[in-house]
């Protein structure tokens, strides 16, 4: 990577395969059947080149949040922060002034975002690390490195938030090393730096979700390694003759890495199980396929060949894009749920573009009481749920069923139908914090949004309109 920068769904049922591991290698099965892909929604739209980098993690955990970054100029790149369910061109710019800033690495729950930028005249070839929090404005960014001269670059965040790893080097060949931080207190940042052999090229790094394991590569010899945070039970992961892309990724729970391999002639999609210490082969054909990422448990891996996606469940392959695109670096949230890519499908400079994994069904929400008065002392909101007719009642999650973003306290399933209590005073302190509420009239009418999960993980959301009195 260092040369590299000095010269220059809604698809339904989607299957999580149980694997049996037999022998050293297992070639999984692809499958023949013809299926409707799923929707493409386009999230970015302008003409500036948007991408997404293949060594960060580039949505967050929960696919709420996708960061990427512009590139405007030679000298001028910046961060850019987006909800997925956002209409395209809502976005948010982080960065501004730095410099290029990009391989932005986003944390589980979208809130804190790591990038390398080069914040130095333009004769002057540095590179630092930086974080920012998503609600942040350009500016309020974090300086974690200050080397002038050296290249710290392809910064990699934990899922919590807590941990990041980058690998740093001067404008050479050779000596390129893995540094791992603990930014939990950024008063008091602590770094540990691996230096095994002064010749190889450690770069890459990717993290688990706590932090506390990562893999990388080494270019000197095309091999992908793992550590612990601490420097401790180095390992090669892949240790033959063939040659592995720098591509490769941790799952979120240290169970697996995922990597690109060459095998003949073109590149296929290998997985390393590392609870079972066993090498699994997912794709086997005659193009290059090349890794977009792995999700929280190793069970979901996505690719690309060809100008096309594809997802493996460890047990089945399935096309996800068809058609006259390019559509490249699939990258998919911690949970599984949401895809988002880079494509030329909206034109020459690549925007990003987002497919949902999973099913989300309309509820019908009924909202007690029909009249909410802000000045009263209420104790209880409920929302009475009921679902389409295929779907059953006792599926739902209560832990996961929210309004306004606030839990439920309790619930229960009364004749068919989904009874959630939620705190007043909690739903109306945030529907008091809106912007537009000092400015309301003694009585308006709002829009209350419940949402939640099944035991199978298809989401669901429903809506209820009530009359509120504010005083």
């Amino acid at each position: 990577m260092l040369r590299r920068i000095v010269s220059a769904i809604i698809l339904t049922g989607v299957l999580i395969g149980v694997l049996t591991f037999g022998a050293s290698i297992k070639l999984m099965g692809v499958s023949s059947e013809s299926q409707a892909y799923p929707e493409v929604k386009q999230l970015t739209k302008d003409d500036v080149e948007d991408r997404l980098f293949p060594h960060a993690h580039a949505i967050s955990g929960d696919g709420s949040t996708v960061t990427f970054n512009k590139r405007y100029s030679a000298y001028d790149a910046r961060i850019y922060v987006m909800n997925t369910t956002d209409e395209s061109g809502e976005e948010k710019m982080l960065t501004a002034g730095l410099g290029y800033s990009s391989g932005s690495s986003i944390s589980a729950d979208g809130s804190k975002i790591a990038f390398h930028s080069s914040p130095y005249d333009h004769d002057i070839l540095s590179y630092e690390i930086f974080i920012i929090n998503t609600t942040d404005d350009p500016g309020d960014e974090i300086r974690i490195t200050e080397n002038v001269g050296m290249l710290d670059v392809d910064v990699d965040i934990s899922g919590n938030g807590e941990m990041i790893a980058w690998e740093s080097g001067a404008s050479t060949t050779t000596g390129i090393h893995i540094v791992v931080a603990n930014i939990s207190d950024l008063n008091n940042v602590e770094t540990r730096r691996f230096d095994y052999i002064s010749s190889d090229n450690y770069e890459y790094p990717s993290l688990t979700y706590d932090g506390e394991l990562l893999s990388f590569w080494d270019e000197s010899n095309g091999e992908v390694f793992l550590i612990n945070s601490d420097g401790t039970g180095l390992k090669d992961l892949t240790n033959s003759a063939e040659y592995e892309m720098s591509r490769h990724e941790i799952s979120g729970d240290g169970s697996k890495v995922a990597f690109t391999r060459m095998v003949a002639s073109d590149y296929e999609i290998f997985v390393y199980d590392i609870t079972h210490d066993t090498l699994i082969q997912l794709s086997d054909n005659n193009e290059d396929d090349v890794l977009g990422g792995i999700n929280h448990d190793g069970t979901i891996i996505t690719y690309s060949r060809d100008g096309h996606l594809f997802l493996h469940n460890m047990t089945t392959e399935t096309q996800l894009t068809d058609g006259n695109f390019n559509d490249q670096r699939p990258r998919i949230s911690g949970d599984g749920s949401v895809i988002v890519f880079q494509s030329d499908r909206d034109g020459p400079d690549n925007d990003i573009f987002m497919i949902r994994l999973r099913e989300q069904i309309s509820a019908s929400v009924d909202i007690d009481p029909d009249t909410l008065n802000l000045k009263s002392n209420g104790q209880w909101i409920t929302a009475y749920i009921s679902l389409p007719g295929e779907y059953r009642i006792d599926d739902i999650v209560p832990e996961t069923v929210r309004i306004a973003d606030n839990p439920l306290v309790w619930s229960e399933i009364q004749d068919g139908v989904f009874m959630a209590k939620f705190d007043r005073a909690s739903v109306q302190a945030a529907l008091t914090d809106e912007t537009d509420y000092e400015i309301a009239s003694k009585f308006y009418y709002l829009t209350l949004t419940v949402t939640g999960e099944l035991s199978d993980g298809t989401q669901f959301e429903g809506t209820d309109t009530i009359r509120v009195i504010m005083r």
